[in-house]
């Protein structure tokens, strides 16, 4: 059984209580795996791919099962269990609603000790009919007859017809006791590799090719090859900076806000700065490509902090929106968007959704974390943001990367960037570090523990001061705690820098991850040699048409 017990109102993904995760081996006592099984007169084995009613996977529907293995009682009650897969129309707006398009499903238990995908089990009395399944990278409508099917037709073909897979959702999580916590979502379509038959293979070139327009000049190794980056929404240039540090060529940048831009001028005089909206932009802008596209759009709206509306709300909703049309315009080979966790809320949550649902329609593969730590890649803060890799047509979808640091170090990782280390080093002599104008408290406050992290920085972070308790930060140790270098220069009052460094993306975990977006592109480029294997939380599984997929976990729905 799955109890489907909602959290409080403002939760992120739908939470499931998994009763029964076990080992598919272990079969319920009393019954015996068999090799086949005869059903309303159809014959059923392993590989079958079997339409089925009535099934879930805690909230999410499940359709089909592709047949992984058959077992009976000595009552002769069968039980059939496999891996799951959904109709795009129930995925809840992630993707194209079109007939008999249907979705892989992967939830992989990161708690567990096998990291193979979570099989479904089904009495025999919900199975419906056995299915012709097509697995394919190429984009619709290609080979599914009910794209140009009309009228009664129509039920037929979703009766009866072939079932088309393009994509694979894949969810990670750890469980809590019995409830499940998800960790990771991504939406992965399929490669070349993962299509057996060669008719329903498109070359990965291919597709790239037809979304920009070009493609990758292969060469040899270059240690000086630099890939080309359009920072959108760049405030004083968190990601520009990050990026910068990673290798990248930051050749384009926007954002609206007067002072940002000042900043941003003055620590990027060679990047291109559209200073206007994202719909000027559109409307204004010539043909630009590069590499990869940044999205920071104004997250004020889906903060958790922001109880009141305010009349900035409906301009920054359509800056939101507007990073779609960003999207189309630039036709990057990845894209990276980093937001408050607020946004995966439920008030809130159709606003991602239209961005995941954009981003498939397109041909993006897009992995995302609903609420990740930063201080896992360096920052001196214990933020959370929601941060999402998208891979355009074409392109491998990358992992994140592993984290750099951890609470205790070990395991190839440091301790956590502590609030001392993070304002070490800071000179008198650097801009923005006054402390004689600064002063001190007429009451001293309660000394800080400086080695430890440093909860989130805002926009105001008045309630931050000085670990010594004496005093308020100076703007270059608010910048320092945000992950900008010391030679970051800033624009403005007090107030507007803490405002733009209480918007950055910190750019020491930026180039965490453009360091690792860096290699992954040189990879697919032939610039570097393939990695030798997988992150250790992917369950690996091939996909075959009409060939059986391994798993271990059960999901027990009878």
């Amino acid at each position: 059984m799955i109890d489907l017990t909602e959290e409080a109102a403002d939760t992120l993904e739908p939470i499931a209580i998994d009763l029964t995760v076990t080992d598919a081996r272990n079969l319920p006592v009393g019954y015996l795996v068999i090799n086949k099984v005869l059903i309303q007169g159809t014959c059923y084995e392993k590989g079958d791919f079997v339409e089925v009613m009535h099934t879930t996977l805690g909230s999410q529907a499940v359709d089909f099962i592709r047949l992984e293995f058959i077992a009976e009682n000595s009552h002769r009650q069968r039980l059939l269990r496999g891996v799951p897969y959904t109709r795009t129309r129930q995925l809840k707006g992630e993707m194209q609603m079109k007939l008999n398009e249907v979705c892989l499903l992967y939830y992989i238990d990161q708690s567990a000790e096998s990291k193979d995908p979570v099989l479904v089990g089904v009495d025999e009395n919900l199975v419906v009919r056995k299915r012709h399944l097509i697995v394919t990278n190429a984009p619709k409508p290609d080979h599914n007859p009910a794209s140009t099917s009309q009228g009664g037709k129509r039920h037929q073909i979703k009766r009866h017809g072939p079932l088309v897979c393009r994509w694979t959702k894949k969810l990670y999580f750890t469980m809590r006791g019995r409830t499940m916590k998800i960790n990771e979502v991504a939406f992965a379509r399929m490669r070349s590799s993962d299509c057996s038959h060669v008719g329903y293979r498109v070359q990965e070139s291919k597709l790239r090719g037809e979304w920009r327009g070009s493609q990758p000049v292969r060469q040899a190794p270059n240690p000086f090859h630099k890939y080309t980056l359009f920072d959108a929404f760049c405030g004083a240039g968190g990601v520009s900076r990050g990026a910068d540090m990673a290798g990248f060529d930051v050749v384009h940048a926007m954002d609206k806000n007067d002072r940002a831009c000042e900043t941003y001028r003055l620590n990027f005089p060679g990047t291109k700065l559209h200073q206007m909206t994202v719909h000027d932009f559109i409307v204004s802008a010539g043909h630009i490509r590069t590499d990869v596209l940044h999205l920071s759009p104004p997250c004020q709206p889906f903060s958790p902090a922001h109880t009141h509306e305010s009349i900035h709300d409906d301009e920054n909703m359509d800056a939101f929106l507007g990073s779609c049309q960003l999207i189309d315009k630039i036709r990057p080979r990845m894209v990276t968007l980093e937001e408050t966790f607020g946004i995966g809320f439920d008030r809130h949550r159709n606003y991602l959704r239209a961005v995941i649902s954009h981003l498939t329609y397109r041909g993006y593969s897009v992995r995302w974390r609903p609420r990740f730590r930063l201080c896992t890649w360096g920052c001196a803060q214990d933020r959370e943001r929601l941060v999402m890799i998208a891979a355009g047509p074409g392109e491998e979808l990358p992992y994140f990367p592993k984290a750099s640091h951890s609470e205790t170090g070990g395991g190839g990782t440091k301790p956590f960037t502590s609030f001392g280390q993070a304002i070490a080093g800071i000179s008198s002599r650097d801009d923005h570090h006054n402390i004689r104008a600064l002063g001190t408290f007429p009451m001293p406050r309660m000394p800080l523990d400086a080695s430890r992290l440093v909860k989130t920085i805002t926009t105001s972070s008045s309630e931050l001061y000085h670990p010594s308790g004496r005093r308020v930060l100076s703007v270059r140790e608010l910048a320092c705690l945000q992950g900008f270098p010391h030679h970051h220069r800033f624009v403005g009052t007090r107030t507007d820098i803490r405002r733009q460094i209480g918007n950055a993306f910190p750019p020491n975990t930026v180039k965490v991850l453009y360091r690792h977006l860096k290699k992954c592109l040189m990879r697919e480029d032939g610039l570097l040699p393939m990695a030798g294997g997988v992150e250790d939380y992917e369950g690996v599984i091939r996909i075959e048409d009409d060939l059986p997929v391994t798993g271990r976990l059960v999901i027990d729905l009878t």
